[in-house]
């Protein structure tokens, strides 16, 4: 993956990050301003005509596409949320061929002058001097693991979760909401903690979690919807990190 391709995939997940605790359809006005703010990102930073004035054509059709298709499923009626996920999944990986395909050379994309003018301005502003020793396509891999941990395993765990119906019937309303946001952070430490070679550290963050929900896990029901997302959670955050040090390894 070319550093432009990264970074407008890094610029989607960032705009994704309101998805995490949605479970109802996607609104037209979301979708808009997620579309205009990639666009702009991608217009700021980035020359090549051509390529800037398809880009924005096909980032707004998939988002057409997207919106369709919720409606359709909001239509339906009843609980879809497993088919909502499955949609916004299949909108991340639209993207990403988009990207990847886009940020090739074949299309001429590169960093307008200005950016890589910015280390100097360490003349003007000292704290801007760090910027001329970063490998910005290093930095941009690892951003992108940490949105996909923040982000889109949230959804990955909920189609599981629902697919195998593992919520407690028994759950209050805030549970999931509350699991969203413990689970993010749960995995943001994992990830981080696996790239800089601290496993020792993660016993600690998983024993935090347990006893934190101790009382609950007298219920069956909850100790299996616990461990299971849990593991899950894991296993998503460690297979990302280790993918992540693989790629800036080399």
């Amino acid at each position: 993956m070319t550093t432009i391709a990264l970074f407008l995939t890094v610029v989607a997940l960032m705009t994704r990050l309101l998805l995490m605790s949605k479970g109802t359809a996607i609104r037209g006005r979301e979708l808009t301003w997620m579309g205009i703010l990639q666009v702009l990102l991608a217009i700021v930073l980035l020359r090549g005509c051509g390529a800037l004035i398809v880009l924005p054509i096909l980032i707004f059709a998939i988002n057409a596409v997207w919106f369709l298709l919720e409606r359709l499923l909001e239509r339906k009626g009843g609980d879809q949320q497993f088919r909502y996920l499955v949609v916004r999944l299949g909108s991340l990986v639209t993207f990403g061929a988009l990207f990847t395909v886009m940020g090739s050379p074949a299309y001429h994309l590169a960093f307008r002058g200005w950016v890589g003018a910015m280390p100097g301005l360490q003349s003007w502003c000292s704290p801007l001097a760090g910027l001329a020793k970063v490998d910005w396509h290093r930095a941009l891999i690892v951003a992108l693991g940490l949105l996909l941990c923040i982000g889109e395993a949230n959804s990955i765990i909920r189609l599981f979760v629902l697919h195998f119906q593992l919520m407690p019937p028994e759950a209050a309303p805030s549970e999931p909401g509350r699991g969203r946001i413990i689970g993010a952070l749960e995995r943001a430490i994992l990830y981080c903690l696996i790239l800089m070679s601290q496993f020792s550290a993660i016993g600690f963050i998983l024993a935090a979690k347990a006893m934190a929900r101790f009382k609950d896990l007298e219920n069956r029901d909850f100790a299996e919807y616990f461990l299971a997302g849990t593991l899950l959670s894991c296993a998503i955050a460690g297979s990302i990190a280790f993918g992540v040090a693989g790629a800036i390894a080399k």
